[in-house]
């Protein structure tokens, strides 16, 4: 165990190791990069025959799915993305929309009231007229000391 030790027998055998391990490492890097390049031809070539106008039809669920399955630098990508801001900016202007709807018939039924509270004779003619001026009482006169 000592002999092990001190002659350092067991360090070229770690060192291998170490490089081997690196070794595969460097192979898988490899692999998965040529898996990700043969999945974006495959992507290219899907897209030379794609149709945006199906992403207009494409449920949000759906649509979802699909954009999971490309990276952010891929057009189908952009594309979903693109998508979601058509989709949005639909939603914002249907509330746009009903907000002034619902500003010009506040104002419709403001300017109603106003104009029949100008018509309306109960508020501006009093319905029996005064017969004699109201007097005022008079307090009594205080005493001086």
């Amino acid at each position: 165990m000592d002999l092990w030790r001190e002659t350092g027998a067991h360090q070229p055998a770690l060192q291998m190791d170490l490089a081997t391990l690196k070794m595969f490492e460097n192979e898988a890097k490899a692999a998965a990069a040529n898996r990700r390049l043969e999945k974006r031809k495959k992507h290219a070539e899907e897209l030379k025959t794609f149709e945006a106008t199906q992403l207009l039809q494409m449920p949000p669920i759906r649509l979802a799915e699909w954009q999971s399955e490309y990276e952010q630098d891929e057009p189908q990508w952009v594309l979903a993305d693109q998508e979601w801001k058509r989709r949005s900016g639909i939603s914002t202007r249907k509330i746009a929309i009903g907000a002034i709807v619902i500003s010009a018939l506040s104002l419709l039924v403001a300017a109603l009231a106003y104009f029949h509270s100008l018509n309306d004779d109960s508020i501006s003619k009093p319905e029996k007229p005064i017969a004699q001026p109201m007097t005022t009482p008079q307090l009594p006169a205080q005493s001086q000391k």
